[in-house]
């Protein structure tokens, strides 16, 4: 049998970690299982400015540590759901999404379900 994480497994993982980001504010630190990970993160360019380099500082910090790397890709926000519409389409999309709370259940198909993990950190922190 296989040891490590599945791609479905890492991706839950990653996913988890960037929504709990994005909702708690700073990154925690989470393991990284696979090695010389490659993650593409699309989200939109805050109107706040120095969000972004924040952001990508925080996140390089961590990538740094984890032996990963993170290309972060920008849409403006009134084009961020033709972006992800585009790659739920071709199947050709980033590794994690940052999306609005109310648009997710629109590319269900297209996502990893990560209801599961998203349980586990809430049992875990409330």
């Amino acid at each position: 049998m296989k040891k490590g994480l599945t791609r479905r497994s890492f991706l839950k993982v990653t996913g988890a970690a960037a929504a709990a980001g994005a909702l708690s504010g700073p990154l925690v630190h989470l393991p990284v299982f696979a090695q010389s990970a490659k993650l593409s993160v699309q989200t939109w360019g805050h109107f706040i400015t120095p969000l972004n380099p924040l952001l990508e500082s925080l996140t390089a910090d961590w990538a740094s540590k984890n032996d990963a790397s993170i290309e972060w890709n920008y849409a403006g926000f009134d084009a961020m759901l033709q972006t992800i519409s585009t790659a739920a389409a071709t199947g050709a999309g980033p590794d994690v999404v940052m999306f609005q709370y109310d648009n997710a259940h629109q590319f269900a198909e297209a996502l990893v379900d990560v209801s599961d993990v998203c349980e586990t950190i809430g049992e875990a922190y409330g």
